[in-house]
């Protein structure tokens, strides 16, 4: 397949080959259509130029390669690993803008996860904001895209001035949930809202919007975008230590969107007395649901597993060559 544009995170890269079919100058910029909105909400881009290319001369056969290069080992396809060989589940969630797992960053060894060195982890990545998705990063290892999943909250309302870490988590149906965080303040909370779904319905969407992900790609940084649930796997390979994940949008991580897990020798994980915070798991609502698989509280499917058959490669910048003589493969 072919395309025009190339949808990259902020932090993530791309390698692109473009072909020219006639001598000229061509502007690459970074841009956004409204056609890609129900994919990353109102999540800030970047819009500008990026580069002038000049060509010169006459015009030359040359096809684009039509492989890549194979990968290591520990980057197999997990797509189709039985449940039972799956060393770990867990949960990320985003929450507002200086909150992941509904805590901010403490410091390098409040590990909010321990797993297992050696093993196939799966974990599901949310978010809870209404209207603006996150490019999420992880040190150390690249994880698979397994599937978009049918979101069912929890959603997060902001309760003070923006990025206060005042809030309150709410369902789907905007009742208030009886899983908050820890030092949540009740009294400054009201009982219901009203819950803006107009970016709701991530694991229905057209699957070739330029927000998503091809399922079976790997990735250190992925747009979550609002409202949405990712179930992505890795393998932790060789290393024992931690493993940081953060947003990717600087302000937010220097505000506190960031949180460490750890990878310990095989057969020594235990579970962290930081991994809910004050009791209250991520990814939950109600106190009877299950916790870290978040996705059998779900009323509706599980998700897709639908490859994005002309699959755009990812954001914040959106990058297009201005003629329709020059294509990325």
């Amino acid at each position: 397949y072919f395309q025009d544009f190339i949808f990259i995170p902020a932090g993530g890269r791309a390698d692109a080959a473009v072909r020219c079919g006639r001598h000229g100058t061509y502007m690459l910029r970074s841009e956004l259509s409204n056609l890609q909105k129900q994919s990353i909400g109102d999540t800030d881009f970047w819009e500008g130029d990026i580069a002038k290319i000049h060509i010169t001369g006459d015009a030359v056969q040359m096809e684009f390669p039509t492989s890549t290069p194979t990968k290591p080992p520990y980057l197999s396809d997990m797509r189709n690993v039985p449940d039972s060989e799956i060393g770990g589940r867990y949960v990320v969630e985003i929450g507002s803008n200086i909150f992941l797992n509904r805590e901010k960053w403490t410091d390098g060894t409040y590990y909010r996860y321990n797993f297992n060195v050696d093993t196939i982890q799966e974990w599901v990545l949310t978010n809870t904001n209404v209207d603006e998705g996150h490019p999420l990063h992880m040190h150390v290892a690249h994880f698979q895209v397994i599937s978009y999943n049918a979101y069912n909250g929890p959603v997060i309302e902001e309760l003070g001035e923006e990025d206060s870490g005042v809030f309150a988590f709410y369902d789907m149906n905007g009742n208030i949930c009886e899983q908050q965080y820890k030092d949540f303040n009740s009294s400054l909370a009201v009982n219901s809202i009203t819950v803006d779904k107009a970016f709701h319905g991530h694991d229905k969407n057209d699957r070739n919007l330029a927000g998503y992900a091809r399922i079976g790609e790997f990735r250190d940084v992925l747009l979550i975008p609002p409202l949405a649930s990712i179930t992505v796997r890795f393998n932790a390979t060789d290393y024992v230590g931690p493993y940081i994940l953060h947003c990717h949008f600087l302000d937010h991580e220097d505000t506190g969107m960031m949180m460490v897990t750890r990878a310990t020798p095989l057969g020594e994980a235990t579970a962290s007395q930081y991994e809910s915070s004050g009791g209250h798991n991520p990814g939950t609502c109600r106190s009877t649901d299950r916790y870290p698989d978040i996705l059998d509280n779900l009323s509706t499917n599980s998700g897709t597993k639908t490859s994005v058959f002309n699959g755009w490669l990812e954001i914040l910048l959106l990058l297009t060559v201005t003629s329709s003589n020059c294509r990325f493969p």
